[in-house]
């Protein structure tokens, strides 16, 4: 079986190297793929991407001329990746590919279709109050609106079964892509199970790039998606 890891990236010359290393360096059950979108980033991002693609022949690397935002470069790749199991992975360094067993570890199971990295069932650190907050609104929110009982729906780590992702419809250009995938899985009646993972948040100065806007935007789909029949 193959695990194909999506990984959109924008301007991140200084942890991608590190980040895809390390993701193909950690063992795994399973074969690995992995599919890099450079989303219009003007520094070296892509000429990296390209020499691990050299380096390692299950790199395959997408670029967009311009930055259209994390969820129009996962939608780039949705129709491309060819694994059993898919995953977005950022390219940043909050998270740690290596926790990735935790998931697969429950996505193997019979009746396991998705599998949520959650950074809220485990201590971690916590750089911006402010993001915390903003996120358990959001999940609060959600979980309203659509009857759930998630604990961190921003989260990037979400695996999904290779059928269960090709019935996912992705609209969403920017953040908002993350409750996108979730309620779209929900819609689909699908149960998503969530197991703790690290998390490393980066500061602003070193490219954290959500913001206050993201929220709002967040809020539009939600509403846009519960009003859908």
């Amino acid at each position: 079986m193959k695990l194909s890891v999506i990984i959109p990236a924008f301007n991140e010359e200084k942890t991608l190297v590190e980040s895809v290393t390390r993701l193909l360096e950690t063992g795994y059950i399973l074969d690995v793929e992995v599919v890099i979108v450079d989303d219009g980033s003007i520094d070296s991002t892509y000429v990296k991407a390209k020499e691990l693609a050299a380096k390692y022949p299950c790199i395959t690397v997408l670029k967009h001329d311009n930055n259209c935002g994390k969820g129009a470069a996962i939608a780039t790749a949705k129709n491309i990746v060819s694994g059993d199991f898919v995953v977005i992975h950022d390219a940043d360094l909050e998270y740690d590919p290596r926790n990735f067993k935790y998931l697969i570890e429950k996505i193997v199971n019979p009746g396991v279709s998705i599998v949520y990295g959650s950074r809220f069932l485990k201590d971690n650190p916590n750089k911006y109050p402010v993001y915390l907050l903003g996120n358990k609104f959001m999940t609060l929110m959600f979980n309203m609106v659509f009857h759930a009982g998630l604990t961190d729906v921003y989260t990037c780590y979400k695996m999904f079964k290779r059928d269960v992702w090709d019935k996912i419809v992705i609209t969403s250009k920017g953040f908002e892509i993350e409750l996108e995938l979730t309620a779209r899985a929900i819609r689909l009646g699908i149960n998503i199970v969530e197991v703790p993972i690290d998390y490393s948040p980066r500061t602003l100065e070193d490219g954290k790039k959500i913001g206050l806007r993201d929220v709002f935007t967040g809020l539009w789909k939600i509403c846009s998606i519960c009003l859908k029949k």
